[in-house]
């Protein structure tokens, strides 16, 4: 299998070589992608077992602070304690109802990013719902396909880029702002 159709003035070793030398290429490039999803998927769990943790810590207070404790220890009346049970219930509910799966986003967001396009930072503002991506791309043409990309993605919404990242032929370092689709995250 010849990496360039046509002549080749190159020995067989020096083939093998280059062969080797692509697949290394290719399988470096692979372990980071893995590795880097990875990392992200673990910052993502860790941030949300905090999140969800300190949910569940205020709502053991909560439920603390609601029950009414004779002078013999037991609840005052079976309806109180029910009444609490439902209120939590419903506390639960309404965190999951608005549980957002940030790997899942983050997961199909890094499929919209063409491979020679390199990300220096993406951060998230959650009340918003809003994405500020940093990077940069070698030309003019790959910024414009990581654009299209991001424009025609049900995830982001109002995608917003200065005229000044056009500018540049080569070289193109660029900020671009997006609103995150709300619906298209929710489980």
């Amino acid at each position: 299998m010849s990496l360039y159709p046509g002549v080749n003035l190159l020995s067989r070793m020096q083939k093998k070589q280059i062969q080797l030398e692509w697949y290394g290429f290719v399988s470096k490039n692979i372990l980071f992608i893995t590795v880097s999803v990875l990392a992200i998927t673990s910052i993502v769990i860790i941030f949300s077992i905090t999140l969800l943790d300190n949910q569940a810590n205020n709502l053991d207070a909560q439920i603390e602070d609601e029950r009414i404790i004779k002078e013999d220890g037991k609840l005052s009346t079976i309806n109180d304690a029910t009444a609490t049970l439902n209120t939590t219930i419903e506390r639960v509910r309404s965190i999951q109802k608005n549980y957002i799966s940030w790997t899942d986003f983050l997961t199909t967001f890094s499929t919209l990013i063409p491979k020679d396009i390199t990300i220096n930072s993406i951060s998230i503002v959650g009340k918003n719902q809003e994405i500020n991506i940093s990077g940069s791309a070698p030309t003019r043409e790959s910024y414009q396909n990581l654009l299209k990309a991001l424009e025609s993605t049900p995830l982001l919404s109002n995608v917003q880029s200065p005229i000044s990242n056009l500018v540049q032929r080569e070289n193109i370092t660029f900020a671009i702002t997006a609103q995150i689709t709300p619906e298209e995250l929710y489980e």
